[in-house]
């Protein structure tokens, strides 16, 4: 019993010091989404002798806070997707979003990843979120696992007359 109570008062402590290694969870829950991205977090990641720290906007996404007023002559690209866009085990700069921007300083990138989402998650966003920042050009960042994910989940439904109908988490 008193191993129980130390094990359980040692992982209390870890979680809620937010220091190191064992900051606090990087998610967050949502009652649309299930989870995402912690906003205004800060985090760590060490990988052998490599190390960096990493942070999430307001928005709870890698990269500089998102305002729903565009910038007059920068086309908006919204990147949705999930740990290969969010790419927490990646330097900021070494994103493939991020390379998008250098790439076209006049583009605005939003980088709308967060590790495990599966398409139904983006769609949800985009539709309850995404839409409001309103992107010239939308990317659905797909991997292999993304759709087999969705359906595991079963959080949307595609009706008979072709509409999508969110099923609420329980």
């Amino acid at each position: 019993l008193l191993l129980a109570i130390f094990g359980l008062a040692t992982e209390l402590y870890f979680r809620n010091t937010g220091n190191g290694r064992y900051s606090r969870s990087h998610f967050v829950y949502d009652a649309d989404l299930i989870w995402r991205l912690r906003p205004n977090h800060n985090g760590y990641k060490q990988w052998g002798d490599d190390h960096f720290s990493f942070s999430f906007n307001k928005q709870g996404f890698r990269g500089e806070d998102w305002s729903k007023e565009k910038v007059e002559g920068a086309p908006r690209l919204m990147i949705l997707g999930d740990s290969y866009t969010a790419g927490l085990d990646v330097r900021y700069e070494d994103l493939y979003t991020s390379l998008i921007q250098n790439s076209f300083p006049n583009l605005e990138v939003l980088n709308a990843g967060t590790p495990a989402w599966g398409t139904d998650q983006e769609y949800l966003f985009w539709e309850k979120i995404g839409r409001e920042y309103q992107p010239d050009f939308l990317l659905l960042m797909i991997a292999p696992n993304d759709l087999r994910e969705a359906y595991m989940k079963g959080i949307v439904k595609l009706e008979d007359d072709g509409s999508i109908k969110q099923i609420p988490v329980e």
